[in-house]
């Protein structure tokens, strides 16, 4: 039990992001735990059933793997917050995506399982078009769409990625873009954020508990072991259907995303192409 307490004892890491050892990155979490505590790595001796309930019991914590020490530019999760005719809320554009402290900046990063992920934004403009670009390492296009642009803003809407697009790489890095346009030069780039996105697999064990979960207990699971994409996508759906569900702003708020995590999830914006 002194092992399984120690397991689930949060980390502050930028913005109260904690660090677990059980999740896709066992070895590489418990390194990076090893380090921020000062103490050797616990070893876990309960079963897997045992550390299921254990962390449903628990109140929702998202828990997010060390990042890659070979990334590129780190990204930006938050616009400029240019003025412009479509603007119609004072808080700047956001990637409703984790941020983790590097030297002299903010890494934009988050896990995903999915083939075809969806990706979160608040977005403050209305009827303006917005943008979505997905690239591989070395920039090739993987996906590019303009959003029509819709009345219903400002609120956090996501960006699906198509199933006629070829699925992620498990063990691949992306890098996303997401961009608000003029209306009448729709080369212009009014305002922007940027970040990653790496796919991972799921283990056996937390397969198994995912299947069996309710969706309350899924978006647990997904945050406790850094699936940070799923873990919202997750929220999202139950908030639409449960107005007393409260996981998608505790999920915000996690990530330092306080200021946007009682804005309303809205349905918007069809891709033109």
């Amino acid at each position: 039990m002194t092992n399984l307490k120690l397991l689930f004892q949060p980390i502050k890491l930028a913005f109260a992001i904690s660090l677990v050892s059980f999740g896709f990155f066992s070895a590489q979490a418990q390194a990076a735990k090893s380090a921020i505590l000062g103490s050797s790595s616990p070893t876990i001796n309960d079963s897997p059933s045992r550390l299921f309930n254990a962390q449903l019991n628990t109140s929702l914590i998202f828990n997010a793997p060390p990042p890659p020490s070979n990334l590129g530019e780190p990204g930006s999760r938050a616009g400029g917050g240019r003025r412009d005719p479509c603007k119609v809320d004072e808080k700047q554009l956001k990637a409703l995506v984790p941020v983790y402290k590097i030297p002299e900046s903010e890494l934009v990063l988050g896990f995903t399982n999915a083939e075809h992920p969806t990706f979160w934004f608040y977005v403050p403009y209305s009827g303006c078009p917005l943008e979505f670009v997905l690239k591989d390492e070395k920039d090739n296009d993987v996906y590019q769409t303009t959003l029509t642009a819709s009345d219903t803003l400002p609120g956090a809407i996501g960006v699906r990625l198509p199933s006629r697009v070829p699925p992620l790489e498990i063990g691949k890095r992306y890098r996303w873009y997401f961009s608000v346009l003029n209306q009448q030069k729709q080369n212009e780039v009014l305002d922007a954020v940027d970040g990653w996105v790496q796919r991972e697999p799921l283990n056996v064990t937390l397969q198994s508990q995912l299947e069996a979960a309710t969706p309350q207990q899924r978006i647990a699971l997904y945050a406790a072991n850094g699936f940070w994409h799923e873990a919202l996508t997750a929220a999202s759906e139950l908030r639409r259907t449960d107005a007393n569900s409260n996981d998608w702003g505790v999920l915000l708020r996690a990530v330092g995303l306080d200021d946007v995590a009682s804005e309303p999830i809205l349905e918007c914006c069809q891709p033109k192409r």
